[in-house]
């Protein structure tokens, strides 16, 4: 393993307990899901991506040359960040992987910067699912490689643009946060090794969605609506049961937590597009007030000066 490394293959024994949670649902980008089968078909979207870019007699055409010339004195840079140097494949297989994968990765974040419902050639429904293959940790390509390809066809309007917020702004459905990626700090985005190491460092103060029992300690109200929260718990079905908002005929809270938990098992999604954006919004800004927090601590401290008073030993 190189010293260089930021970009691994994830252990056997963590693949083992899923392992679809660590391979590519629709796209391969860099060496490691390189030519399976399974994949191929977004491998003619790269490829369409690509020769558009390089059409030198066209509008906006950039030369091919220049290019390829600059990967194959990278080669060796991007080896280095494989934990194996990424030695399974020749020098003219990887030197043209990264052209074909990084003009992708270019173009598709140029595309959605001016459309971000719809890009020509990408699907509405490939963006939730591209966004999340793109930062699986054995799918990265090192950014140095789309920043240079970035570079060089890079144009006149673009003088101002960094790769880096065009990532961001592909990237922030993930993030489910109401924040403006715009104003991230250009400090806190520098010598990014890779899109997983740019989530990574933007990931802090994400909006998580809270359990409904967690969400009651906080104080908030739960009253009978036509849709249903999240539930990680059979608790959760209880109080959801008792305030009316759904029944059921499964002989047990926690199967029902388990069968509403499973409905989304391998469906990409994309925070911003739910209607309920806005209300997990609002819930988190309420749980993570002050207030909330000590409401709840106090709950705690009432119920375990309870416990222990209901335990003591009478004398």
């Amino acid at each position: 393993m190189t010293e260089d490394a930021c970009i691994y293959r994830v252990p056997v024994n963590m693949r083992a307990v899923q392992p679809n949670a660590y391979a590519p649902t629709i796209i391969s980008i860099g060496p490691y899901h390189l030519g399976q089968e399974r994949l191929q078909a977004m491998e003619e979207l790269k490829w369409e991506f690509f020769h558009r870019l390089f059409r030198p007699n066209q509008p906006n055409g950039v030369e091919l040359d220049p290019a390829m010339k600059a990967m194959e004195d990278l080669e060796q840079d991007a080896r280095r960040c494989f934990w194996d140097n990424a030695e399974q494949h020749s020098k003219h297989r990887f030197v043209r992987m990264m052209p074909v994968n990084g003009c992708f990765i270019v173009e598709l974040l140029r595309e959605l910067k001016h459309n971000f419902q719809c890009a020509p050639f990408v699907k509405r429904w490939m963006l939730p699912t591209l966004r999340w293959d793109l930062i699986m940790l054995e799918n990265q390509l090192p950014l140095f490689v789309s920043q240079k390809l970035f570079e060089l066809t890079k144009g006149s309007e673009e003088s101002s643009t960094c790769l880096e917020q065009l990532a961001l702004c592909f990237f922030n459905p993930l993030l489910q946060s109401q924040r403006d990626v715009r104003a991230v700090n250009a400090q806190g985005i520098q010598n990014t090794l890779h899109f997983l190491d740019l989530f990574r460092k933007t990931e802090e103060g994400i909006d998580m969605v809270w359990s409904m029992t967690e969400v009651m300690e906080a104080g908030v109200v739960i009253e009978k609506a036509v849709n249903c929260p999240p539930l990680d718990s059979a608790e959760d079905v209880g109080l959801l049961h008792h305030k009316g908002v759904l029944r059921h005929c499964l002989g047990s809270n926690k199967e029902l937590a388990k069968l509403v938990n499973g409905l989304c098992k391998e469906i990409a999604r994309d925070g911003r597009e739910s209607y309920l954006c806005k209300v997990v919004h609002d819930m988190n800004t309420c749980c993570n007030g002050s207030y909330a927090w000590f409401r709840a601590g106090s709950i705690y401290t009432i119920i375990f000066l309870y416990t222990k008073s209901a335990t003591k030993p009478r004398s």
